[in-house]
């Protein structure tokens, strides 16, 4: 499978399963990274790291979902993934619509690492591409 196909099932899956439907695509001792703008923790570890972010979004957001863009194969399982984060601020009809980017390190088939951006523009320089084509 390639990696594009790979980002396209795991985005599908989460939209219809959410975290426990794609916790198989992850090494069980992944590290979940997020910027700096983010107040709570700072790594989460594991699928019961997982479990606590993903709860945190959900305690937030409502019809929380991710939709894949693009894919940037960086070499050596180290993948760049654009997406939109889409969704509704809880108690409000309020909706969302986010870019963000995804830094993956790939180990046996699974993501075993993941760097957030809270934007393309950040992301890209973050893994050294010119943001000229977004």
């Amino acid at each position: 499978m390639s990696h594009v196909d790979f980002a396209r099932r795991f985005f599908a899956t989460f939209n219809r399963e959410g975290v426990e439907g794609v916790l198989t695509h992850f090494d069980p001792e992944i590290e979940w990274l997020v910027p700096p703008e983010w107040l709570e923790e700072r790594v989460y570890k594991g699928y019961e790291g997982l479990r606590k972010l993903a709860a945190a979004w959900a305690d937030n957001f409502g019809a929380y979902r991710l939709d894949f863009e693009r894919l940037i194969d960086l070499g050596d399982g180290e993948l760049l993934v654009l997406a939109y984060q889409r969704g509704l601020i809880k108690g409000s009809n309020v909706g969302i619509e986010h870019r963000v980017g995804f830094e993956w390190l790939l180990r046996d088939g699974r993501i075993a690492r993941v760097r957030v951006h809270f934007s393309w523009e950040e992301a890209l320089g973050a893994v050294g591409h010119c943001t000229d084509d977004i």
